[in-house]
């Protein structure tokens, strides 16, 4: 497994901060925070309801809630969200 010199003295620094423990943490990237508020919630779930909108992509209903109630929502946040409670 090659390493660059950047990803080994970040593990060196972390260890020196934090310790083994801390070091040996499994962390997935970013902001992985998969969070809807309750507002795009019931947006969602009127707009999906809703028998004269035809909604035919979670692009389209992802550009829905960005235009209509102003929230920015990760596509896969809402693949999840629809999957899960809307089928």
């Amino acid at each position: 497994m090659d390493r660059t010199e950047k990803t080994v003295r970040g593990w060196i620094q972390q260890y020196s901060e934090s310790g083994f423990k801390e070091l040996k943490t499994i962390k997935s990237g970013g902001n992985n925070t998969k969070i809807l508020s309750e507002k795009a919630k019931d947006f969602i779930a009127n707009k999906l309801s809703d028998s004269t909108i035809l909604i035919t992509s979670y692009i389209e209903l992802q550009l829905l809630i960005a235009s209509e109630i102003e929230e920015i929502v990760s596509y896969f946040v809402l693949y999840a969200h629809c999957k899960q409670n809307h089928k």
